[in-house]
């Protein structure tokens, strides 16, 4: 028997609804992704996180954007702006009272090899 999408989409919507841990490690996800340049795990973990939390109608309220807007843009052949994604991850975190900081990796004992010019 095949789980359908809505039993997922329960149950992680009761799983963030009772754990605040899970909520901030789906904003993480994407964060990280959407940093380290996986743009579409960074879209795939936002949208799980809108979807199960937050959802469109909300976040449409808050940036401005139409809620069909964010679901194309999210979805997988969508390509938001740099600004729009930026601004609905910074929305998603302040709703979960998250601030971010990066942190340069520490340095290790064979740094990454130069580029040199011939």
């Amino acid at each position: 028997m095949m789980t359908s999408t809505t039993d997922f989409y329960d149950t992680i919507r009761e799983r963030s609804e009772s754990d605040a841990d899970f909520r901030i490690s789906l904003l993480k996800n994407a964060a990280e992704s959407i940093i380290s340049g996986d743009l579409e795990e960074g879209k795939a973990a936002l949208r799980l996180y809108i979807k199960t939390t937050i959802g469109y109608k909300r976040l449409a309220d808050l940036t401005g954007i139409h809620p069909k807007s964010l679901v194309r843009m999210l979805g997988p052949e969508g390509n938001p702006r740099a600004s729009n994604l930026t601004n609905l991850l910074a929305q998603a975190l302040q709703q979960e009272g998250i601030h971010l900081n990066v942190k340069a990796p520490p340095k290790t004992a064979n740094p990454p090899l130069a580029a040199t010019s011939a």
